[in-house]
């Protein structure tokens, strides 16, 4: 496991439905939601640093400093999502277009950073 992360972004934008980005400040996660009427809402998450350790963790069991750097390229994607993440020593760029890596590493992602978010939704 390598130290808390120096920078952090992830999204999962929708054309048609719910949106979610969270990106680090800091300390602290600065959470957005888009309803479907397109109106969002930012929260701020201060994560312990243990939970900062526990989502490494999971990264880890999910493989995701091994995931490619593009999943799918369709012209007209409905689901679009990315994920760019520093710790030191390690760097992960990664996105996809109505595509994922295989498996559950993407869902096991998703729930990873609910529970850093303290149960908020990001899927």
């Amino acid at each position: 496991m390598c130290g808390l992360p120096t920078w952090f972004e992830a999204a999962i934008e929708r054309d048609d439905g719910p949106s979610f980005r969270v990106t680090l400040q800091g300390r602290t996660l600065a959470y957005t939601a888009w309803n479907d009427d397109g109106e969002p809402i930012t929260i701020q998450v201060s994560p312990p640093p243990q939970a900062w350790r526990d989502f490494l963790t999971a990264l880890e069991a999910l493989a995701l400093w091994q995931w490619t750097p593009q999943y799918g390229a369709t012209a007209t994607p409905v689901t679009r999502w990315y994920i760019e993440l520093a710790a030191p020593g390690r760097q992960i760029n990664t996105a996809g277009a109505d595509a994922f890596p295989v498996g559950d590493a993407f869902p096991g992602f998703c729930a990873a950073l609910r529970i850093l978010l303290g149960a908020l939704d990001f899927r």
